[in-house]
């Protein structure tokens, strides 16, 4: 057929149209152009834009793995600091304890010295009048009315119970001591080397032992039982279980 030329008003609108980049006109071949390549160049932005939000993501991951190993590495050091710090305290409380340890003796000692109670039978001393009342029960079957004795405080009370200490005249802090009725300290063989009077045999030799630190051989002395058994030493009189049978309250102490 025959070919219909466009006007030339026509032709001069679509080249101003897509040298000036207007509004595209329908049915014209700029319009067409530009419909084209606006299609193919969506799919290269939509990548691109895809790209970049992957980008991010990977981004973001690799701040949250970085975080958490810095996260994790901080946690590491912390504990090995706290362990450090634990072994270090541990190591200063164990020189701490050795340095103190004889101070904490002596201050027992002090202690046990300031109270006087000591053991009529066995001269052990004692923290407390509870203490000594429950060491004659339990190691001697016996109790401050069988050996005659009294708990007398610094305020000047005097009582055989063991709930001295509870009185209400009596301040916390007062001083104890036990004391032996006459009669029965009479009775009892008197230790060469001061004016105690032990109760038993083992009694007379911790007697040396603690307050003489001596024994009945450095003394030159052996001890004679009711019942006829030679005393040299308090370990061979205990091991022997004479000691446990007759607990031997009578004893004469002689000279070598």
């Amino acid at each position: 057929g025959s070919i219909k030329m466009a006007s030339p008003s026509v032709l001069s609108l679509c080249k101003k149209t897509s040298h000036s980049q207007a509004t595209p006109i329908p049915g014209c071949d700029a319009t067409r152009s530009l419909d084209a390549a606006a299609t193919h160049a969506a799919p290269a932005a939509k990548k691109r834009k895809e790209e970049s939000e992957a980008q991010v993501v990977i981004d973001l991951n690799d701040s949250d793995n970085e975080f958490a190993f810095l996260h994790s590495r901080n946690q590491e050091d912390l504990t090995i600091r706290n362990e450090k710090n634990r072994n270090e305290n541990h190591l200063h409380k164990m020189i701490s304890d050795e340095e103190e340890g004889p101070k904490e003796k002596k201050k027992k000692k002090q202690c046990v010295q300031r109270n006087n109670l000591i053991c009529p039978i066995c001269s052990i001393p004692s923290m407390s009048v509870r203490g000594l009342t429950r060491h004659l029960e339990i190691t001697h079957n016996s109790n401050p009315k069988k050996e005659n004795i009294l708990f007398k405080c610094s305020y000047g009370h005097e009582t055989q119970s063991r709930y001295h200490e509870d009185f209400s005249k009596c301040d916390v802090r007062s001083r104890f001591f036990v004391i032996i009725k006459m009669e029965e300290a009479k009775a009892r063989n008197k230790c060469t080397l001061c004016n105690v009077r032990p109760g038993s045999v083992m009694g007379f030799c911790a007697h040396l032992q603690r307050s003489h630190k001596s024994t009945l051989v450095k003394e030159s002395l052996y001890l004679v039982t009711e019942c006829g058994e030679i005393v040299r030493t308090g370990k061979e009189h205990s091991k022997g279980g004479h000691n446990q049978r007759c607990e031997c309250r009578s004893f004469t102490v002689n000279v070598n």
